[in-house]
């Protein structure tokens, strides 16, 4: 699942919590223009499988992030 950082509802770090609550066992990557470290860190202790920046995503970035999970996942 791709989550982005910062919805309506919900931003940041909070985000993440909320979400890996709810899905317990999918797996979630980050998706955000956030540049801050201890939301990185406090993803990653919160099992984030990924990080990706909306200012350098390309199809190549997506790819290198996502096969890797998937082929795990398969």
């Amino acid at each position: 699942m791709l989550l982005d950082l910062k919805l309506p509802d919900s931003a940041g770090l909070e985000t993440v919590e909320r979400l890996i609550v709810a899905a317990r066992g999918t797996l979630v990557v980050v998706l955000t223009n956030e540049n801050d470290p201890r939301i990185a860190q406090g993803a990653a202790e919160w099992g984030v499988a990924g990080w990706l920046s909306k200012g350098n995503v390309n199809a190549g970035s997506l790819v290198g992030t996502l096969r890797p999970l998937i082929d795990q996942a398969a």
